[in-house]
């Protein structure tokens, strides 16, 4: 692991506004999610590792909740 990264599972389902919400944030914090490996199904439930420090990880839990809160 990176020093100042932190390792955590991120698991989206296939709604296109939650992966949005994570191709957006890759692309802004550097992380490629073309060579993440999915662990998930794919066909209802995505699951990612990822490596990023603790504030963009708050920042993708953040808005990854806005989305579920959203009717």
């Amino acid at each position: 692991m990176k020093d100042g990264l932190i390792s955590e599972e991120i698991i989206l389902t296939t709604d296109e506004r939650e992966q949005t919400v994570f191709s957006d944030w890759a692309r802004r914090t550097g992380v490629d999610v073309d060579s993440l490996v999915n662990t998930g199904c794919g066909c209802c439930v995505d699951i990612y590792t990822v490596q990023a420090s603790a504030e963009q990880l708050a920042e993708l839990r953040t808005r990854l909740a806005a989305v579920l809160a959203e009717p």
